[in-house]
């Protein structure tokens, strides 16, 4: 009974230490990486974001604490937006933080969430996009954390989250704030509400959850902007009267591999869409989903369509993909054609008003005649 009781002081000592936090004044400074976070053995990686301004001196807690003070186990994001015309691959993320004690975090949980929109200041993180538990921080207590595969993100706005996973015996580790706030104000949540916020999920972690502090977090992140340089050619040949097939070829001069490849064509007026073979998508316009597309690599389809309207045509295409392309110029292409009719392509005739008024009345009194039918 003794060691139980001796227990329960010792939860309610910690208890309060983790919600006795010094004030902002006493903190110590704001950290910073101590090594170059862009240096990499397989090259230099580009700054793709940077956060790092106007910070204050004051954090707030990301921890993963041992077992015995779950309920304390809290996590904080902050949001940023992929700007690009393509994708962003992330492959290393830096945060400034401090701590309190001489222990360091023995893993670091990094996830990618996606924006949902309208739930906080004014927004709040969503689903995740990519997670990366326990990984291997390179420094601390300002983080610098590699990620195993890149997180390959589209233009949009999305939300970095840290929890570090560090025993309370050894201390406690803080993300540093930041004093402005850019887009949504960043979040935090408490799960097991240890520290008595209520911000039991994702939550504004100054005005909802009373953090006190900056709005914003300290944090950079680091990777490529992978370019794919797409072209497509686009011929066309009328192969029988009425009948008319485009070839289009489309190549990617890299130096990335292209991803999510698309092409569009803008089938006029004139024409009506037959058949491809590739699996296209009927309809205005038809699309062609390419998909992956290797440096160097090329991908051919033929597109046939019926002559509607005989006479001079334009037929145009364009293809785009998920990198940034350094050479816009060649993602158009167009097939000019002087196109003949074919006696097969019969138009359906349409009736006017007065026409369509007589057939009804031929059609009411066929209707009339069969009713009055003997033995009807």
């Amino acid at each position: 009974m003794r060691w139980i009781l001796l227990s329960g002081v010792l939860l309610l000592v910690a208890a309060t230490s983790l919600m006795a936090l010094p004030p902002e004044e006493e903190w110590p400074p704001v950290s910073e990486p101590s090594q170059d976070v862009s240096a990499r053995s397989d090259g230099p990686l580009a700054l793709l974001y940077d956060q790092t301004d106007d910070g204050t001196g004051n954090g707030v807690p990301d921890q993963d604490f041992e077992a015995a003070f779950d309920a304390y186990d809290c996590e904080a994001a902050d949001d940023f937006a992929v700007t690009s015309s393509g994708v962003w691959e992330i492959d290393r993320v830096a945060t400034q933080g401090i701590r309190s004690g001489s222990g360091v975090p023995t893993a670091v949980d990094v996830t990618f969430y996606a924006n949902a929109p309208g739930g906080g200041n004014p927004d709040l993180p969503g689903a995740v996009v990519c997670a990366y538990p326990g990984l291997l921080p390179e420094s601390s207590p300002s983080l610098i954390v590699e990620l195993p595969t890149p997180c390959v993100l589209p233009p949009g706005v999305y939300w970095l989250g840290i929890q570090a996973r560090q025993a309370f015996t050894s201390g406690q580790h803080f993300w540093s704030k930041r004093a402005a706030q850019s887009a949504s104000e960043a979040v935090w949540r408490n799960p097991g509400d240890g520290f008595g916020t209520g911000c039991t999920g994702f939550a504004p972690q100054q005005t909802v959850c009373g953090l006190s502090g900056g709005r914003d977090l300290l944090f950079q992140i680091y990777g490529r902007v992978p370019q794919a340089d797409l072209a497509i050619a686009k011929t066309g040949v009328e192969q029988a009267p009425g009948r008319v097939t485009f070839t289009l070829t489309v190549g990617n001069a890299g130096p990335d591999e292209a991803t999510g490849v698309v092409v569009t064509d803008e089938l006029p007026a004139e024409l009506l869409y037959v058949s491809d073979t590739c699996q296209g998508t009927p309809g205005s316009p038809w699309s062609w989903q390419v998909g992956s597309l290797a440096a160097g690599a090329e991908a051919t389809c033929t597109l046939t369509a019926a002559v509607l309207t005989p006479g001079a045509v334009v037929n145009s295409a364009r293809v785009a993909g998920q990198q940034v392309d350094p050479g816009a110029d060649d993602d158009s292409a167009e097939a000019p054609l002087v196109v003949t009719g074919n006696d097969s392509v019969v138009a359906i005739p349409t009736l006017g008003p007065a026409g369509l008024a007589v057939l009804a009345a031929v059609l009411a009194l066929g209707a009339l005649l069969l009713v009055r039918r003997p033995g009807g």
